[in-house]
């Protein structure tokens, strides 16, 4: 039997997977082209989704959320609109019917012209298409069930291709010229496209979970590709849609962006409907555009097909697409709204936040315990536990771990699971030999894991490697380069590799970007003690540190005349007398505060019983602490080694600038 047909104005290659108009040409995913096939073998009938899955899928064990992406995905290729459709219709609680004409073309034979296209029954047989019979039956009756009058179908035909080529222009690449080839040839010359966080227009709380990380998946998309860079702009904290666009477009032209990637996002009855744009900074001159819709209800389908239709549409202009990037593995609905929520949780970096994360991911993989997505997020919120929540290291290290091992049994290749497993052998054993192939291995799979690219320079930071660090987080900052946090990570390792201007001029750089971000005082703090100014470190501290957030206006001017009179000290007595709150917490960042105070008032014996405790828990704190000028003269005592030695530090541990021996 032939595999090419002729639908509406496009003709289909299925031995090719793609679809052309013309002298445009549109590549598909395999299984999208399998189901377009599917619904052309069968026009005018109702498929339900039993029946595709079967028939497509060959298996009724995936869930439903595959055909919506499909089919979203080529109404996309289409350019059909599903709240007024031309090609696919759905059909609520049935399934989807193919409405556009259609006609099996024999091999070789040429792609008719669209007045001689007919309409067919069944595409069953090559016999079915021609034959009088089947035409009667394909011109047949209206939903009431009468004939309808002959001369009806050439003016429903007419109808059907203004409606298509209106949406057709509405939806279409967008270019200086109407020529299709001319945008994707201008699209191809992009070298750098900056990509905006979607603008909320009306989601209500429930479902901004949906819309909060999309432009960092679809950045990572994108970067898989490898032609382009791709850097993601930072979260707005205004709530003015045009003054957000403008600064969106200056920052992006300042960035040497060609190009930037926005869109907007609003809900009405239930529905979110999204719009993607492609501009150019400056000329605000419009390259490509696509409007998507879905049921808030049907969570992967509305974020995955987001991604899956910039990076096949977008992407294919940008240059050949490479893979299928559909998921086809079944995902239980409940279980994907679970994780993805988990994810909105994760987010906020609050003691909460990552509470409540563990648990809708501990939900999900009970759920559907095929889910290596769910694993692989489960993994890191253990691991997160241990930071936030105080959970015992030893429970949380284990469930990451084993968290992990299951995501990849599911998917051997995932790299968030990776990354978790990776973290659990650096921050758990400290074999950093073993951590530092897997966070590569995992970026070599997907160049936009920003966190696998974090913790690799971090480890290499441990181990003394500075440059490999540095050139790390450079390259995660050239893709996110307005994250306070990878500014705050690379003035701490600047600040061990004792370049301590560079990492002064970076802190400050993460100070502009988000006034008040804690991590980054504290690192800013041990970079000017190590060039000799002390008071202002104190002054720095008495503003900013955690055990003195809650001194009021008076107290803290107080503290800053004390150490005006006093230096340093104050400020470190200060710490002191208000630790013991923060002490009963016994989260880790607070014991390696509470260790710092104790070692700067010259209490020894506690300050090292602290840093057991410290090394005990493991975690991501330690590197902190390397670089503390407070700690310096506890390195010098037999009995700080000796910690380092019972808790497995490489290479005893070692001081800012020197590479563990």
């Amino acid at each position: 039997m032939s595999n090419r047909f002729q639908l509406g104005e496009w003709q289909i290659h299925a031995s090719e997977n793609c679809i052309a108009r013309g002298d445009e040409r549109v590549q598909l995913e395999p299984k999208v082209m399998d189901l377009l096939v599917f619904l052309c073998r069968h026009p005018d009938e109702t498929l339900g989704k039993d029946e595709i899955l079967q028939s497509v899928w060959g298996s009724l064990h995936h869930s439903d959320s595959v055909i919506a992406r499909a089919i979203s995905l080529l109404r996309q290729h289409l350019n059909d609109d599903a709240r007024n459709p031309a090609y696919i219709r759905t059909i609520p609680s049935r399934g989807y019917r193919l409405i556009a004409p259609v006609q099996l073309l024999a091999d070789g034979e040429p792609a008719p012209g669209v007045d001689d296209i007919e309409t067919t029954g069944t595409l069953a047989g090559i016999d079915s298409v021609h034959g009088v019979a089947d035409s009667a039956q394909a011109v047949a009756a209206s939903p009431s069930g009468a004939r309808r009058p002959v001369w009806a179908i050439p003016a429903l035909l007419a109808l059907v291709l203004l409606l298509i080529t209106g949406f057709w222009w509405q939806q279409r690449p967008i270019g200086e010229a109407a020529d299709a080839r001319t945008t994707t040839s201008a699209l191809a010359q992009l070298k750098t496209i900056a990509i905006t966080p979607l603008a909320d227009q009306g989601v209500p709380d429930e479902h901004r979970y949906l819309i909060h990380d999309i432009h960092e998946a679809v950045a990572s998309a994108l970067l898989k590709r490898g032609s382009h860079r791709v850097l993601m702009l930072p979260e707005s904290r205004s709530h003015d849609v045009r003054s957000d666009a403008d600064a969106y477009m200056t920052l992006a032209e300042q960035s040497g962006a060609d190009a930037v990637l926005t869109g907007s996002a609003v809900e009405e009855a239930s529905r979110i409907d999204v719009e993607l744009r492609l501009v150019v900074p400056g000329s605000g001159k419009l390259l490509w555009s696509i409007r998507l819709g879905e049921d808030a209800g049907s969570e992967q389908s509305f974020r995955d097909g987001i991604v899956a239709a910039v990076t096949t549409s977008l992407g294919a202009a940008l240059e050949t697409p490479s893979g299928n990037v559909l998921d086809d593995s079944p995902v239980d609905p409940i279980a994907y709204r679970l994780q993805a929520q988990a994810r909105w949780f994760v987010q906020q970096r609050s003691v909460e936040g990552v509470r409540k994360a563990n648990e809708l991911f501990q939900q999900a993989v009970e759920q559907d315990p095929a889910y290596a997505d769910a694993f692989s997020g489960l993994a890191l919120s253990f691991i997160h536990q241990i930071q936030y929540t105080g959970m015992a290291p030893d429970s949380a290290f284990a469930q990451a771990m084993a968290a992990a091992e299951r995501a990849l049994e599911l998917e051997p290749d995932h790299s968030e699971a990776i990354t978790a497993k990776a973290l659990v052998l650096a921050l758990r054993d400290w074999n950093f030999d073993a951590a530092i192939p897997l966070l590569q291995r995992a970026l070599s799979l997907d160049p936009g894991n920003i966190a696998a690219r974090q913790h690799l320079a971090e480890m290499q930071t441990m181990t003394g490697q500075y440059d490999a660090a540095l050139e790390n987080i450079d390259r995660a900052l050239a893709i996110k380069p307005y994250s306070a946090l990878l500014l705050a990570v690379k003035g701490l390792i600047l600040t061990h590799a004792e370049r301590y201007d560079e990492a002064l001029a970076t802190l400050k750089q993460a100070e502009l970007l988000v006034p008040g971000f804690a991590w980054h005082y504290n690192y800013w703090a041990y970079a000017l003690e190590r060039t000799g100014r002390p008071d202002e470190a104190a002054r720095l501290r008495s503003e900013h540190h955690s055990f003195l957030a809650r001194l009021d206006d008076a107290e803290r001017r107080a503290l800053q005349e004390r150490i005006r009179t006093d230096g340093p000290a104050a400020v470190w007595r200060a710490i002191g007398d208000h630790a013991e709150r923060y002490r009963r917490i016994g989260l880790p960042v607070y014991q390696c505060y509470d260790l710092e105070q104790l070692a700067a008032n010259g209490r020894d014996d506690e300050a090292l019983d602290r840093l057991d405790s410290v090394l005990a828990a493991r975690g991501e704190a330690f590197l902190m602490l390397q670089v503390s000028p407070a700690l310096d003269h506890l390195r010098t005592l037999p009995a700080y080694q000796a910690l380092m030695h019972k808790h497995g530090v490489p290479g005893g541990g070692f001081r800012p600038g020197h590479a563990a021996e």
